[in-house]
């Protein structure tokens, strides 16, 4: 299981460098703590998320700080096709970003692109080598499905209970019965 719930890391040590907000005199962007990409090696941190439909605006932002210098990463925003496996041939890179941030402060970067109907995957590369380097805060997705409210919150243990789930962003039914 991820250290940190709904991120991975490609790190072979498996490690997710997480700093608390002050730490080496680096404040937060936002909250109480922020990552670093480069923990004990160069690596991607990375989540996949699912029930974005086709068509669907799927935003982005996040905030970006150099460690040592200037400092440079790379944001892919990929679909992994109707196999919904990455690399397996029916990848759609939707987005492929750059960015060049030094340590006078965070720069926050945004874009927008429209998602294919499949699982899609947002990664944060490093581009440089070495084991520090590449802060990364305030990370959000916006426009993705999200569920305000379930009703009702019980049922008989018999099933057939109709059941209302109320929310954003959803494609397809909004009603299940149990």
């Amino acid at each position: 299981a991820p250290a940190v719930y709904g991120w991975r890391t490609t790190a072979s040590d498996n490690l997710m460098e997480i700093w608390k907000s002050g730490h080496s005199g680096v404040p937060s962007h936002s909250g109480n703590q922020f990552a670093e990409l480069n923990a004990k090696q160069a690596s991607q941190l990375f989540q996949e998320i699912s029930g974005i439909g086709a068509g669907q605006n799927v935003a982005y932002s996040f905030a970006h700080r150099g460690r040592s210098g200037v400092e440079e990463m790379r944001f892919r925003l990929i679909d992994l096709g109707p196999d919904n496996a990455r690399g397996g041939g029916n990848d759609t890179e939707l987005e492929n970003r750059v960015v060049s941030t030094g340590t006078a402060g965070w720069v926050v970067y945004t874009g927008s692109n429209t998602a294919l109907g499949n699982l899609i995957q947002f990664r944060f590369e490093s581009t440089s080598s070495g084991s520090l380097g590449n802060l990364l805060d305030s990370v959000q997705f916006d426009d993705l499905p999200s569920i305000t409210s379930v009703s009702p919150t019980f049922g008989t243990t018999l099933g057939g209970t109709p059941i209302t789930i109320a929310g954003t962003h959803f494609t397809g039914a909004s009603t299940v019965t149990v």
